[in-house]
């Protein structure tokens, strides 16, 4: 078995995952150059950099390669941003850049996984999850868990969510994506509606909200992963975090009882008609879900941070209008879930450099950086200390670091085999052509193809 996961990785690691990057997946607010921040320097050293303790010498010069998959010019000139403070502490170190588009890297990456840690670089994006946790079982990614030590503090603990694997850390969070429900602020106040704090509460609310002739929900699922988002807010709202670690180590079926529950909330939500007529052929790329927002045909829409920069760009009078709040509480205890996830840095085992290259990782997340990308795209990064303008964004990091616990995107989360087979079957309950019974069914045994029997 495991050599058909093997097999699994190293073929389809991130492809066909639609919601893979969503921590870029709008536009940025602006397209001007990004100004670097000032330097705050790595904790290593006064300088910032380990040449007393890691053999790095001042008058050697020294190659890093770097890869990632900026998705356009104003990312790429955060990253040219970080690189110069980066040289500032290590200016003998030349950073050779690979960018790529987002399925050439995808391509790229897999190539160079697949024939092993001679071809990788010293520091590369992936997003974390179970193809992460592949690379590290075979041997191909550092655990950086000692090196970042010295400025770990500087981050919140969302900050290694999705690099965290039995307590070790191997790589560092960029563009983190909170998943939330954006609502219209004007129609809560018109129709005299509280944000809900309870599931109980937010049917309530969909019920008043369709009663005045509003669509509770702005949907548009014929790219599949829109819908995945609410079905998977349910199931760890309803499980916890017991449940995600359960179903991330295999001790815990995915024909459990939370997961039913989830797909029995959604089918009802569905009937009762809190989603557009036709939802499932409504395509969310090309706009149709927002279009409802922004229209006010609907109340609500449930998406990443993405949704911010979109709506700056596309309809910046109605962005006036738009609140959040996480998805409601779903069991006794109150506990609130957040779905999120974004890009992962991590460092080559083969390395020769580990501690110069964990160094470029604080340059590449720290708060300069975050600042960045906060003033750029109103994205950001695990990172303290940032300065938040746009009280949009700051809901969004609020509701992110007041959360109980952080659940990475499902088709993130598992091998790509797996994350399209929760795409197609969530598909399937808004369709009403499969019961939720029969949804968790069939993604225990697509779970049993991709990783064997329970443990």
């Amino acid at each position: 078995m495991r050599k058909r996961l093997a097999a699994m990785v190293m073929a389809a690691v991130l492809a066909g995952s639609s919601m893979m990057g969503c921590a870029g997946s709008g536009e940025p607010a602006s397209t001007a150059a990004v100004e670097p921040q000032e330097t705050a320097p790595a904790k290593a050293g006064e300088d910032g950099s380990r040449e007393a303790d890691s053999g790095i010498k001042s008058d050697v010069t020294y190659t890093l390669s770097f890869w990632h998959g900026a998705t356009d010019d104003v990312r790429q000139q955060m990253y040219d941003n970080a690189i110069a403070r980066f040289n500032k502490a290590y200016p003998n170190v030349t950073v050779e850049q690979t960018r790529l588009d987002s399925d050439a890297y995808k391509t790229k990456i897999k190539t160079v996984m697949g024939a092993g840690a001679a071809d990788i670089p010293d520091v590369f994006m992936n997003w974390g999850g179970d193809v992460l946790k592949s690379y590290i079982e075979y041997g191909l990614v550092a655990d950086i868990t000692d090196l970042i030590a010295p400025y770990k503090d500087e981050y919140y603990d969302f900050e290694f969510g999705i690099s965290t694997f039995d307590d070790r850390i191997y790589g560092m969070g960029i563009g983190i994506a909170p998943s939330v429900v954006f609502y219209n602020t004007e129609i809560f106040k018109d129709l005299n509606l509280d944000v809900p704090r309870t599931w109980e509460e937010l049917d309530t609310v969909c019920a008043r909200l369709k009663e005045a002739g509003y669509i509770p929900f702005a949907l548009g699922n014929k790219n599949k992963w829109p819908g995945l988002l609410e079905y998977t807010m349910l199931g760890v709202n309803l499980g916890g975090e017991e449940m995600s670690k359960g179903l991330s180590d295999r001790t815990m079926s995915f024909d459990n009882e939370y997961f039913i529950e989830a797909g029995r909330r959604l089918a009802d939500f569905s009937r009762k008609g809190y989603y557009p007529d036709g939802t499932n052929g409504i395509d969310h790329n090309a706009g149709g879900s927002r279009m409802l927002f922004y229209n006010e045909v609907a109340a609500m829409f449930i998406m990443t941070n993405g949704f911010l920069s979109n709506c700056v760009a596309e309809d910046a009078e109605f962005y006036e209008k738009v609140g959040t709040f996480p998805y409601p509480a779903c069991n006794d205890s109150g506990e609130v879930g957040i779905v999120a996830g974004g890009n992962v840095f991590s460092i080559s085992s083969r390395c020769e450099y580990p501690e110069m290259a964990a160094d470029f990782l604080y340059y590449l997340t720290n708060a300069d950086f975050s600042q960045d990308y906060i003033d750029a795209g109103n994205s950001f990064t695990g990172a303290k200390d940032v300065r938040i303008e746009d009280p949009l964004v700051q809901e969004q990091f609020d509701n992110l670091i007041k959360a109980d616990w952080t659940q990475n995107f499902y088709d993130q989360q598992f091998v790509a085999e797996l994350g399209e087979a929760f795409k197609d079957y969530t598909q399937a309950l808004y369709g009403g052509t499969m019961t939720p019974e029969e949804v968790a069914a069939s993604l225990e045994r697509a779970a049993v193809d991709c990783y064997g029997p329970l443990k």
